[in-house]
């Protein structure tokens, strides 16, 4: 229908007004107009846009499906009309006036770009990627597009061409916030922490209303411990949008971090209450547990409340069934890490969260969880793959490297999974003797289906229950036979990891009652640990001055981490600095602020209901590197051992530096492994039978130098027993040889 010169002028004048934001008389003009029975489609779109401008969405759709009416709509109507679907939520007609506007014109780059933007929203992400692709053919400093196309490729996970296309953008732009995010977003999962948040810094200097930008610049912080910037970005989030769920269980952990537990879990049932079917939050306030206690009642309180919400959890699987798979597998990436630390058998509890996991996932995900035919192994090499966050200088890869790059390479290949983003010389030599390292942050799903596809023998878990990502992942059944061993030493309880790898030294005659997968025992260490070298550089000179130790005390060695100090320490610790009066505990402060408080006023508690001065009392060191903690343990007396938890790699330390250790066997592998050490050693004189005899030897030892001199030199005689042993990888492999024998 076509237009009059009046219509014209009016149409015109309309548009003049919306161009100066005058929306309200721009559409009271336009709906005169349209009042005409012989109104054309420039006036129907014109008052389509006036409307959608104003934010009157349904009006705008009606006024655009008029226009569209009046005759064949063009390129740009189209496109309107999808826009107005789309801030409607009707993605299917948005989709369908997108690819209508496309068809009318294959050249027609917007229209290519707004049909990535619906087929990305609609998880159609490869038909996203062609369409941006498309846009950008046509249009190559299409920045936009590209910028689209960097977010499409980043919910593929396919970082690297995220970070590609979000580079490409800002050089045609420098000053387009988007493209910085993205590119900021993209190297964070790339685990390029500086470089990222120089584009997300940059981002919210062009643009400090990006809400994501602020949440990246969170997670950036938090993983550089930064915890007061952590905490400022995520009140930016929280400003910008005040109701969104996975900020505000980010809160409830920064006052978990602060110690304030119950109003961590107030946080997280706020969010439950607004999201009723979101599970993080459930998770969260089922298994979560205070960083320090107060006393031993907090544990058993603290415990009995996980029980009975794990309780309820599993009896709740089926209020789950609407919540789309993709969000489950987001938002189940949290475990009980802390639950090993109250020294009680977990098995039970372990084992009821492990069957909840796979209550939820195995129906969501049938191919993961499928049972798989093991292979003949004939004449070939056996296939192991090792699933890991934790393969640099920690406990983690201290203990476990050696089962990569010492298994014989004749007869077994190693395939590596590494989730971690840390990478040092462990790292780099895992790297050298892998058949293949394949590294990244990839989902739960994407992880799964690259471990599957290897057609793996084995699949070996060294530290179930650090990672929550990696717990999840051995619910499925991703390798004929499946393994974990004691990188957090206690039963994942998963129903398909069938053994547990541990070591016949640390393991009490009963324990296979503590497991709920086939117990196999590796003699001695369980590995080949190297043995720690003596500081180096400026650390091997220094003195008890430097590092603001006292001079003429006994020193006693507390290294745990503060998590790891039962309440039930703190009647030992007392006792023991008050029966040796020169003398000050050294130990180390948490990662956290707070937690450090916490911790230094329960002892505080402890000294003053025995009477013992808290002032000079106790040394609380700061974080230092690998080598001034070695010679920390140079320049103190005695290692004091905890209960139910011992030391493993501090021990370890301890034993190399040639310092004596007293403690006492737990009930359970990880109250044992001090224990194990000395006896290998033939210090079993330093392993006390109870309590008593825990303080006897301790007070032996700090006040009696002869004895501890003695002591000292027989731990470096005999040091050499417990490091460097080859035994246990032979004993390894042997065991992966048997367990795949019967393929034959």
């Amino acid at each position: 229908m076509s237009t009059t010169a009046k219509e014209n002028k009016d149409i015109a004048d309309a548009l003049q007004r919306l161009s100066q934001g005058d929306i309200a008389g721009a559409r009271m003009q336009l709906d005169i107009i349209t009042r005409a029975p012989n109104a054309s489609r420039a006036a129907w779109q014109a008052l389509a846009n006036a409307c959608s401008r104003g934010g009157d969405f349904a009006a705008a759709r009606t006024a655009i499906e008029a226009a569209i009416r009046l005759g064949p709509a063009d390129k740009n109507m189209l496109l309107l009309a999808s826009n107005i679907a789309q801030d409607q939520r009707d993605l299917d007609a948005a989709l369908r006036f997108a690819e209508q506007s496309v068809k009318l014109d294959c050249d027609f780059a917007q229209g290519y770009n707004n049909l990535g933007i619906l087929l990305s929203d609609a998880q159609r992400f490869e038909d996203s990627v062609r369409a941006f692709e498309r846009a950008i053919l046509l249009k190559p400093d299409y920045v936009r597009a590209l910028a689209n196309l960097s977010a499409t490729l980043l919910r593929l996970e396919r970082f690297e061409e995220s970070a590609a296309c979000a580079a490409k953008a800002i050089t045609l732009q420098p000053d387009y916030a988007h493209a910085h995010y993205m590119q900021g977003a993209a190297l964070f999962h790339l685990s390029n922490f500086d470089e990222s948040l120089h584009h997300i810094e940059r981002a919210l200097t062009l643009d400090a209303r990006i809400a994501d930008a602020w949440m990246v610049a969170a997670r950036i912080f938090k993983h550089k411990a930064l915890y007061d910037k952590f905490e400022a970005a995520l009140a930016r989030v929280l400003a910008l949008t005040p109701h969104r769920a996975d900020a505000k269980l980010i809160l409830g952990e920064v006052l978990w971090n602060k110690n304030q537990f119950q109003q961590a879990m107030a946080q997280w049932q706020a969010v439950l209450s607004q999201a009723p079917h979101k599970l993080e939050p459930q998770l969260r306030l089922a298994l979560s547990l205070p960083g320090i206690y107060q006393d031993a009642g907090d544990v058993e309180r603290a415990r009995s409340s996980l029980v009975a919400a794990l309780s309820r959890l599993k009896q709740n699987v089926a209020a789950f069934a609407n919540v789309p798979t993709k969000d489950l597998l987001r938002e189940i990436l949290f475990n009980n890490f802390f639950l090993a630390y109250q020294g009680r058998d977990d098995k039970t509890i372990q084992r009821d969260y492990a069957d909840f996991v796979f209550a939820l996932l195995a129906p969501r995900l049938p191919q993961a969880f499928a049972p798989i035919a093991p292979r003949p192994v004939n004449n070939r090499r056996i296939r192991v793959g090792f699933v890991s966050g934790l393969l640099y200088a920690s406990t983690v890869g201290n203990y476990f490297s050696s089962w990569i790059t010492d298994l014989p390479r004749e007869s077994i290949e190693s395939i590596v999974f590494y989730t971690g983003e840390r990478t040092d010389h462990v790292t780099k030599t895992v790297i050298a003797h892998a058949e293949r390292f394949v590294q990244g942050d990839l989902s739960i799903e994407r992880l799964a289906f690259a471990v599957q596809s290897e057609a793996l023998d084995i699949l070996v878990y060294p530290e179930l229950g650090m990672d929550p990502k990696i717990f999840v992942l051995a619910a499925m059944r991703l390798a004929p036979i499946q393994v974990c061993a004691w990188g957090h030493p206690m039963t994942p309880g998963h129903r398909n990891i069938d053994y547990y790898l541990s070591c016949a030294e640390m393991e009490p005659a009963d324990a296979q009652r503590h497991y709920s997968e086939k117990l196999f025992l590796l003699p001695g260490m369980g590995t080949r640990y190297a043995m720690p070298a003596p500081p180096a550089g400026d650390a091997a000179t220094k003195t008890r001055d430097d590092f603001q130790l006292p001079l003429g005390k006994t020193l006693y060695l507390l290294p745990q981490s503060l998590f790891k100090i039962h309440p039930d320490n703190d009647r030992l610790i007392t006792a023991l600095l008050k029966q040796d009066d020169n003398s000050v505990l050294v130990m180390f402060a948490a990662p956290y602020p707070a937690w450090t408080q916490a911790f230094v006023e329960r002892l505080s508690r402890a000294f003053t209901e025995a009477g013992l001065p808290t002032a000079g009392r106790v040394k609380v060191l700061p974080n230092m590197s690998h080598d001034d903690y070695k010679r920390i343990n140079q320049l103190s007396d005695v290692m004091i051992d905890t209960l139910y938890w011992s030391g493993g790699n501090t021990s370890l330390d301890a034993l190399a530096m040639g310092l004596p250790i007293v403690t006492l066997r737990g009930e359970f592998m990880r109250g044992r492994q001090s224990a194990a050490m000395l006896s290998m050693m033939g210090l079993t004189d330093l392993i006390a039978q109870n309590e008593d005899d825990y303080l006897r030897i301790a007070l032996r030892l700090g006040t009696d130098i002869e004895f501890r001199q003695h002591a000292a030199k027989r731990i470096v005689d005999q040091r050499h027993k417990i490091f460097n042993d080859p035994a246990p990888i032979e004993a390894l492999a042997d065991f992966f040889k048997r367990i795949t024998s019967f393929n034959e």
